[in-house]
């Protein structure tokens, strides 16, 4: 259990009966090593096989992983009369083998050793898939002393073998140091044996929490999902009530002057248009992965864009001042977009703003070109609440909500921002938060211009 591989060079050994250079079942062994083909008849008696048994049963009705490699690391050792054994595991991301299981007096001192994949015989075999029996250990050039280094204690010999599933291979496993003699091809069909029991046994753990992973975020996105109905729900009713209520006034008879009267009708037209932000959501977000086929891509001036937003507070109550800080030019800020998306994402930016600023303060919006990035960035800057930097990344996910308490007190969707991210992101651009809490937030994003 202290070996490990470095890239091997191997050559096919040639086919006895063809005197071609390939065969299925070798490859050709560095001096003091020989590979097994994984049909050889094992010789080893019927108590072995009922150990066998034992175990695959335990593998069947356990569910402690632990303990299951323990009891083959455990079995591996009687039945090949070994000093020690273990198991490696390969880490996908890193491609390091370490130990999962160690059955020696020097488990604490082996604990810590990684190999890289080829290095040492274990990640030679992690590496190739073959079985490598080793007569004499550091006569093999792939042998690694990082093992032995660390326990103090030598290789003698060994068989490794690797774990795989149906089309990788996920660790190994290494019986060392057999007492009284060496091992041999007939201990192969046995160590296989366990050696598959241990990737069964690793790979339905693996499932087990895959599956908990996936249902956890199956209950989470229910939870999300009726949380945001109870929220659509309550976001479509208010701006229906008010547009309702104006209909019914307009509809009494009621005597109204002008002014009251176009204070309704204003009221009636800027909660219809919230409607309708809050419905091209609801398709927006259902049809999210298609968004960037679904585009209408035209030439859009953005500063022509923006300005079309200059009255969008002038008939919210206790709204901020919105100041339209565009550059004096009559050059056009043009990019290549979907117009009708790019005025959502606005829309939400600066209702964002707005329901997150105190009365009296002030939103600003601003243009500008970025030549080294070839981009045009419009930003959206308020003096409100502001967001925590830990936060300023996940206000950007679907459904996200800050504090339940804040959507309580100032509504929204969780959905907004998400859409605005979707939709610069489908146009080829970025899109940030820069934010202080209590002294305000600045949105902004990027398109490029060609």
């Amino acid at each position: 259990m202290r070996e490990l591989p470095t890239g091997p060079q191997s050559v096919a050994s040639p086919d006895p009966a063809s005197g071609s250079a390939q065969s299925p079942l070798f490859v050709a062994p560095p001096v003091g090593a020989r590979l097994v083909p994984r049909d050889q008849r094992s010789a080893h008696g019927p108590e072995d096989l009922e150990r066998l048994l034992n175990i695959c049963i335990n593998l069947n009705v356990s569910t402690d992983l632990t303990g299951l490699l323990y009891r083959i690391l455990d079995g591996a050792k009687e039945m090949m009369l070994a000093e020690d054994a273990s198991i490696m595991l390969l880490d996908p991301v890193t491609q390091m083998l370490g130990f999962a299981a160690i059955d020696s007096p020097f488990r604490d001192a082996l604990q810590n050793v990684l190999l890289k994949l080829g290095e040492g015989i274990a990640g030679w075999v992690a590496q190739q898939g073959e079985v490598v029996i080793a007569d004499d250990a550091y006569s093999d050039p792939r042998f690694s002393t990082k093992g032995d280094d660390a326990s103090g204690h030598r290789t003698s010999n060994m068989i490794c073998l690797p774990l795989k599933t149906k089309d990788h291979t996920i660790g190994t496993l290494q019986v060392i140091n057999r007492r009284g003699g060496r091992y041999t091809a007939e201990d192969v069909p046995l160590c296989l044996s366990l050696a598959n029991m241990a990737a069964i046994a690793i790979e339905n753990v693996r499932l087990q929490e895959r599956t908990e992973r996936d249902l956890e975020r199956i209950q989470q996105l229910q939870e999300k999902r009726t949380e945001f109905i109870n929220i659509m729900s309550h976001e479509l009713r208010t701006p229906l009530t008010i547009v309702q209520g104006g209909l019914d006034i307009l509809r009494s008879g009621m005597e109204l002057d002008e002014e009251t009267r176009r204070e309704f009708l204003d009221s009636m037209s800027s909660n219809t248009a919230r409607l309708k932000r809050l419905v091209d959501d609801i398709f927006i977000v259902n049809d999210i992965e298609m968004l960037r086929e679904n585009l209408i891509v035209r030439e859009v001036d953005l500063a022509h864009l923006v300005r079309l937003f200059q009255h969008s507070y002038d008939y919210e109550s206790n709204a901020p001042r919105l100041v339209l800080d565009l550059p004096h030019t009559d050059d056009p800020f043009v990019v290549p977009g979907d117009r009708e998306k790019l005025m959502h994402c606005v829309a939400h930016l600066l209702d964002n703003a707005r329901k997150f600023s105190e009365p009296g303060g002030t939103v600003t919006v601003s243009l500008a070109a970025d030549e080294r990035l070839r981009s045009m960035r419009v930003t959206v800057r308020d003096e409100g609440i502001g967001v925590a930097e830990e936060l300023q990344e996940r206000i950007f996910e679907r459904f996200y909500q800050v504090d339940a308490s804040l959507t309580r007190r100032y509504g929204g969707t969780g959905i907004g921002l998400y859409i605005c991210r979707k939709v610069v992101e489908a146009h080829g651009g970025m899109i940030w938060c820069h934010s202080k809490p209590g002294e305000g937030s600045e949105f902004a994003f990027a398109l490029p211009w060609a």
